[in-house]
């Protein structure tokens, strides 16, 4: 016999599961046998060691979930490359345009279409391995995956992607407002060295923050935690308050708050001895891309979120390029308007003297098209993060969305 507040305590008091079995408060754990709280069923947290809490018929997840964001993806992807391929094959057939403004337009329009093509290919690639490599399997795998080198990769290729389209659409609309009187002067050798430099500092400054987060010394500051086969004591990914409740919970209290996470599997050496098979061994780190199976920069942190400082400058550089951007634009608009007035003037009066020339038209078009497309998908971005980090919303679920 038990006590009668023994029953539905998710606890098998009994031996044989007896006092637990009818109860409508718990969910029961497929292979270990437990039983967890019905709330902690389907809360987005991993409970039970075989994952069964999260991944069943009722809230089994994928890398893109929904049939219209995955049919976009491909779709979005596809024609990104393709686009993108076939802008970056003219504008390099024309850099060798000797006036300067075309020159210059031509290398930084070129590097926005090959930011806009690398995005293009990881959306193709996530959706390859979406569709092809993981599907419905995802929930199951979904700590492997986050800990991955191949999301790192894609975490990777996204981020520069979009941040060499952002930085060379700030250079392009800097230069451009700067160039609003419609000089066409001639490129000299030293000219076109100048372009080619600043556009090498735009693609190295673009490939460096992407990479930043994924160097093995900097992992204090990215690391976001570590997930373990078959562990009880962390299921799941655990962060570091975790491996401190724990490692706490056997040495005692541990003072320094900030200890790294070599100090911490060092301690889970000492914890476990040989006998047992050290869990580090079979420990990997939920990197800064793993903070969705989409793999994107992490922009959504909280204020606990080690990182949150190299996100925040990030997110502010952002938002002072596109705050550039609409500046420039807004000169270059006003002063494209009263040239365009002047010219209908003076052709009125029947002279051909300052008529429009196409092509400078059709590549403002062109470079117009990109700036306006690119800042309306940063705009709404940049605003959730903020909003996120304000605890306003909690825009965590919106990584998939936010891909495409």
């Amino acid at each position: 016999c038990v006590r009668f507040d023994q029953l539905c305590n998710l606890v098998d008091d009994c031996g044989d599961k007896s006092d637990e079995k009818m109860c409508r408060n718990h969910f029961h754990c497929k292979t270990s046998g437990f039983f967890i709280s019905l709330v902690q069923k389907c809360d987005g947290k991993v409970d039970c060691l075989d994952h069964s809490d999260e991944c069943n018929e009722d809230c089994g997840k994928e890398i893109i979930s929904g049939i219209w964001l995955k049919v976009l993806a491909w779709f979005i992807g596809v024609t990104a490359m393709l686009l993108n391929a076939g802008s970056l094959a003219r504008e390099f057939m024309g850099v060798k345009d000797n006036r300067k403004a075309a020159h210059v337009n031509r290398i930084l329009t070129a590097l926005i279409n090959f930011g806009d093509f690398l995005t293009g290919l990881y959306l193709m690639l996530i959706s390859f391995q979406d569709s092809f490599m993981i599907g419905s399997n995802y929930c199951e795998i979904q700590s492997q995956w986050l800990s991955s080198d191949h999301c790192a990769y894609l975490g990777v290729i996204n981020s520069f992607g979009s941040t060499l389209s952002l930085f060379s659409m700030t250079a392009l609309s800097i230069f451009r407002a700067l160039n609003i009187r419609g000089r066409s002067l001639h490129v000299t050798k030293r000219g076109k060295w100048k372009a080619w430099l600043a556009s090498a500092i735009i693609v190295i400054f673009s490939i460096t923050i992407p990479c930043v987060p994924v160097i093995g010394f900097l992992e204090d500051f990215f690391v976001n935690g570590m997930t373990y086969n078959e562990m009880s004591l962390f299921i799941g990914s655990g962060n570091k308050r975790d491996h401190l409740n724990v490692l706490t919970a056997y040495f005692g209290k541990i003072t320094d708050p900030t200890i790294s996470w070599r100090m911490l599997r060092n301690l889970l050496d000492v914890m476990f001895s040989d006998d047992y098979g050290r869990i580090t061994s079979s420990g990997r780190r939920i990197h800064f891309y793993g903070n969705d199976g989409v793999c994107l920069f992490k922009f959504f942190v909280q204020n606990d979120d080690p990182q949150r400082v190299y996100v925040w400058l990030v997110i502010i550089f952002n938002f002072l390029c596109v705050l550039i951007i609409s500046l420039c634009y807004g000169l270059i608009n006003l002063s494209a308007r009263k040239s365009h007035n002047k010219v209908r003037g003076m052709m009125a009066q029947g002279s051909n003297h300052g008529a429009p020339d196409k092509h400078a038209q059709r590549l403002q078009r062109n470079i117009t098209r990109i700036i306006i497309t690119d800042f309306l998908c940063w705009v709404p971005f940049l605003t959730t993060c903020l909003f996120h980090s304000l605890e306003v919303l909690d825009a965590t679920s919106l990584y998939s969305v936010f891909s495409i």
